[in-house]
């Protein structure tokens, strides 16, 4: 008798321990840690810009695009950039055909970083910061002189840090109206003002994409 009271006590003392959860295994994905934590909804998209500015006193249009993804709705990570140029004529005499042409145009691109202040609504504002680098190039060139072509170029660094206000017009398809700050301190052109390309821009940026 007092072995069997024995052998129930101890398989009731011992139930618990064999019903504790088996551990995960030490690859397990859900025992993975990452910094936007293990839920992470990534998807991908694509975007268009589109924007002014004014470069040398200059207006100038800049169109670009870039691709990458977003992590849950709240940040985005991409590659892309932009094209940009101001073409300038200046007529030389009444009497004369000749034109001078003088046209900087700017190549630029890198890695976009993005905050987003994510939202239910219609409307969201994200913050897109451009880092990386660019060349540029000065042409001048006079009609109808043959020969007389003179090309110039140059890198630089670019920062590019913006604004934009947000509407989701479909669940695809984002539109965004914004602007930019374009810094660029180690450009160095002849002829051409070391902060040429400095300053703010305004314009619109189109989203496809799964949000």
């Amino acid at each position: 008798m007092r072995q069997l009271v024995f052998g129930a006590g101890f398989c009731v003392l011992g139930t618990p321990a064999f019903a504790q959860p088996t551990p995960p295994a030490a690859g397990d994905a859900a025992d993975v840690k990452t910094v936007f934590g293990s839920h992470t909804r990534a998807r991908f998209f694509a975007a268009g810009t589109c924007y002014y500015s004014r470069v040398a006193d200059h207006d100038a249009w800049a169109l670009g695009g870039r691709t990458g993804v977003v992590l849950n709705r709240a940040f985005a990570l991409s590659l892309g950039g932009s094209f940009l140029t101001d073409n300038r004529y200046q007529y030389l005499g009444r009497n004369s055909s000749t034109y001078a042409s003088d046209r900087l145009t700017t190549a630029y691109g890198g890695i976009y970083l993005e905050p987003i202040l994510p939202t239910t609504g219609v409307v969201h504002l994200a913050f897109p910061v451009l880092i990386g680098g660019g060349g540029a190039s000065n042409r001048d060139w006079d009609y109808p002189t043959p020969g007389a072509t003179r090309f110039r170029s140059d890198g630089f660094f670019i920062l590019e840090p913006g604004v934009n206000v947000e509407v989701n017009l479909t669940r695809f398809l984002v539109l965004g109206l914004g602007g930019t700050y374009r810094y660029t301190p180690n450009f160095r052109l002849p002829d051409v003002s070391d902060t040429a390309l400095n300053g703010f821009t305004t314009g619109l940026t189109l989203k496809v994409g799964s949000f």
